[in-house]
């Protein structure tokens, strides 16, 4: 594999707000806590090791999570986060089949290098890579799906109410098998997708499902997986989540961050609710409101008077869980968390968060955007070279690509000094109009801005029929740049981890986690190279 790099400046799929992080501007910089370098994780470094309380709990809460495992190396990170000098880098996302998109794979690996960086930099401190896993998220349509060879792979579940990571597996040895047929005649990428699949099957839970996968593929390197959805984790949440059904703290700070953020003309990501947190049971995880002076559980019978929803919590803490607003509040209680490395969007929503963190005494970590990748195997390789296309091209918006193309091998008409022409006549027209009839001077214009039309309409007309000689090749390369940005999308977001993995082997992991680092702030296409006879 060959790695090339280009700026985000140059991916038309990159949002706004992300290059406004990704260049550390002036106007985010007071919504954070630390620079998103090594310098500002040298600053989290020293206030965390002040800061942290929860060691002992959270290593005999990750012993019990980690009961059935046996992997020495995941064991021995669990034991190291109980000493002072080590921390977390952390990342995190909802349990999707099978890993669903390609940045999932990207976002763990982009962790665990950042993990070796700073153990490298920092050699007075031990870091563990985490995942914390959203095992609440409740949103099966989001999850219960991937793409593969453009089929949509559902995962078809008639119950599936509450909790993700509480649902039982029926139905995914159905979704196993689909995939496999997928690759009915390519023996050794079926049985490598056989045995990453259908050993996680054995797991009573979908939690414990996407917890066995994603061990598979990175427990060699020490990733910790942390899941949320657990009555002592939560425990540790009781007097934050007491000041959220009581005082609704986080609205109040919410709105305040949100009116700043409008002011600045920053996109607002997560607007929240009077109460951000959830009531959840078995197959039921709903909004948690407000209702003439009761605290009610939306779509059910569930209501409680003040004292009771507080004894409910002291109680029963499983039975509460965060929404997007409070989720990292409860990731960062909970972890000795320095560096949280995320998406785009996941980035866009912590802007609002940082007075939350600062009424609760929660250290905010440094945010570092996790790598995005394009993976340029043989076969698109082979499709870009044939269709004249650099990947050194691929920085260029595809309408650049093709009209460079045009102006290459065709005359690509411009009528625009045309209408410059059409301009400067009526102008000097206007000045005689005003004398003699200025009546008319509105007609006049009138008249100047339908020939300025006509004649683009001729540009565009004339044009059209000069690319249309050019149409099967157009197409080919349309085809061929469509395999990088697929809807001028980012390709980590539309492919699944499991053709990653089926065409590349479980030794693409090694190599993410070896190239993939977060801190150089740059596009990565990986290009594979032909075999050398």
């Amino acid at each position: 594999m060959k790695v090339v790099k280009t700026s985000y400046d140059n991916i038309t799929a990159i949002s706004k707000f992300d290059l406004q992080f990704l260049k550390s501007d002036q106007v985010l910089k007071k919504y954070y806590a630390y620079t998103s370098d090594l310098d500002g994780i040298k600053q989290a470094l020293l206030n965390k090791k002040s800061n942290y309380k929860f060691r002992k709990q959270l290593s005999e809460i990750l012993k019990r999570q980690h009961a059935n495992t046996e992997d020495s190396r995941v064991l021995e990170a669990i034991h190291t986060l109980k000493h002072d000098n080590c921390f977390c880098v952390t990342a995190a996302h909802q349990p999707c089949l099978f890993g669903g998109p390609a940045y999932f794979i990207y976002k763990i690996a982009s962790t665990i290098h950042l993990a070796n960086t700073l153990t490298h930099h920092f050699p007075e401190y031990k870091f563990v890579p985490v995942f914390y896993l959203g095992s609440e998220d409740h949103d099966f349509e989001e999850i219960n799906h991937l793409n593969l060879f453009n089929n949509r792979i559902v995962w078809q579940k008639e119950n599936h109410s509450g909790a993700s990571g509480r649902l039982t597996t029926e139905g995914l040895t159905d979704v196993v098998q689909t995939i496999l047929n997928l690759f009915e005649n390519q023996t050794e990428k079926r049985e490598i997708l056989n045995i990453l699949l259908n050993t996680s099957l054995h797991e009573q839970t979908y939690n414990l499902v996407i917890k066995h996968f994603i061990y598979q593929l990175f427990g060699e390197y020490g990733l910790v997986v942390v899941d949320p959805d657990d009555a002592e984790l939560k425990r540790l949440m009781i007097p934050a989540f007491k000041d959220e059904l009581l005082n609704q703290t986080s609205s109040k700070l919410l709105h305040i961050t949100i009116t700043q953020l409008e002011s600045d003309k920053v996109k607002v990501q997560a607007r929240g609710r009077e109460i951000n947190l959830f009531y959840l049971r078995d197959n039921l995880r709903e909004r948690i409101v407000m209702e003439n002076g009761l605290y009610r559980v939306l779509n059910t019978e569930y209501c409680f008077t003040a004292s009771e929803i507080v004894s409910e919590l002291q109680k029963h803490p499983e039975r509460f869980s965060p929404n997007v607003i409070l989720r990292p509040l409860f990731q960062e209680s909970i972890l000795p968390n320095v560096a949280f490395v995320g998406g785009g969007g996941e980035i866009a929503y912590w802007t609002e968060l940082k007075p939350i963190f600062e009424y609760h005494t929660v250290q905010y970590p440094v945010l570092i955007r996790r790598n995005s990748v394009a993976i340029i195997d043989i076969t698109t390789l082979n499709r870009l070279t044939k269709a004249g296309i650099e990947v050194s091209d691929l920085q260029y918006p595809f309408e650049k690509i093709e009209q460079d193309y045009l102006r290459e091998n065709s005359e690509i008409l411009d009528f625009s000094e045309y209408g410059k022409s059409i301009n400067t006549i009526f102008e000097q027209m206007h000045d005689q109009v005003q004398i003699y009839d200025q009546n008319s001077t509105g007609r006049l214009i009138a008249d100047k801005n339908t020939m300025v039309n006509k004649i683009t309409e001729w540009e565009k007309k004339l044009n059209k029929q000069i690319i249309l000689k050019h149409e099967t090749k157009l197409n080919q390369m349309k085809s061929a740049y469509e395999k990088i940005f697929p809807g001028q999308n980012l390709q980590e977001r539309i492919d699944s981890c499991i053709w990653l993995i089926a065409h590349f082997g479980t030794e693409i992991i090694s190599f993410l986690v070896q190239n993939l680092d977060p801190l150089d702030r740059q596009f990565m296409y990986l290009v594979q190279q032909p075999d050398v006879e």
